[in-house]
């Protein structure tokens, strides 16, 4: 079996969801950008933050800066936005008329959102992030029903549908959003415990830059890979100097949660892997859990 690197991902908001299928795969990358991303991410993952009781206390905020990181983004995901806008998968046709009933849209409003034309035999060709943006939005409004959540609670999320099924809607994530806060974070823990450091799952950011890196319609490639070095993306830098802290303090850095992205490393491959790595490069990923 093998997959597309984005066939599942999907927006919602400003967040993606499933960059990267579950499991454990290997894709063809672009050994440049994989390289940059690794200098970026050594970069991002030496920021710290040193956060006092008084903070805490007045909740005064500080995000991280991630200036490499997110910059790494602003220069190649665009690019990549613009590649899996044109991702297609073939969809059943039936599935149309139960997005629009669930989502209380037409059945012509989630045709023309998914631009979809029929292939045959119950099928239809359509947007790929449309699609999966849409279900998504369906399993949330059916799971916020059978839990009997408020009206004003699902009727955001039946708007956060209907953005989608615009026909302007692009797949663009505002990172701003997604970067996190120290003091916030800082605030989950208790140094009198003694816990005075704490780390900052950062995946959201790290995983759609790893999509830069291989593109959204690259097929996992087979075979065993074990004879190349790989390098890890995700390894905190356990050089990044300690700054100074006052007792009652709480250090915070960013980091990517093992639980749930076990894996993230390149190999630069030789000559002989070329034919499956045209680009240089092959990048490991391995998720154990979604990231929702």
């Amino acid at each position: 079996m093998t997959v597309r690197s984005a066939e599942r991902f999907s927006v919602r908001g400003c967040e993606g969801h499933a960059p990267f299928p579950l499991g454990a795969w290997v894709f063809p990358a672009e050994l440049e950008v994989v390289q940059e991303l690794h200098a970026v991410l050594q970069a991002t993952f030496r920021e710290r933050h040193v956060v006092t009781p008084a903070e805490i206390e007045g909740q005064v905020p500080r995000a991280f800066a991630l200036d490499d990181l997110l910059g790494f983004l602003a220069r190649r995901r665009p690019a990549f936005d613009r590649a899996l806008a044109g991702m297609r998968s073939p969809i059943e046709a039936s599935r149309l008329a139960t997005l629009a009933a669930v989502l209380r849209l037409s059945r012509d409003e989630v045709t023309a959102a998914l631009r979809a034309r029929a292939t045959g035999a119950g099928l239809v060709e359509g947007s790929t992030v449309v699609y999966n943006s849409l279900s998504r939005a369906a399993e949330r409004v059916e799971g916020l029903r059978e839990l009997a959540a408020s009206d004003a609670i699902i009727d955001f999320e039946l708007e956060l549908a209907r953005l989608i099924a615009q026909p302007s809607w692009t797949p663009q994530i505002d990172w701003s959003e997604l970067v996190p806060d120290a003091v916030e974070a800082a605030s989950c823990v208790d140094p009198a415990y003694g816990a005075a450091e704490v780390d900052v799952d950062i995946a959201r950011l790290v995983l759609p830059a790893a999509q830069c890196c291989v593109g959204p319609t690259a097929h996992a490639v087979r075979g065993d890979h074990d004879g190349l070095v790989w390098m890890s993306l995700a390894a905190l830098d356990g050089d990044a100097p300690a700054p100074e802290r006052a007792p009652g303090t709480i250090l915070v850095r960013p980091s990517v949660a093992a639980e749930q992205v076990e894996r993230l490393a390149f190999a630069a491959v030789p000559a002989a892997l070329r034919a499956i790595a045209p680009g240089g490069a092959l990048l490991a990923v391995t998720l154990v859990e979604d990231e929702a």
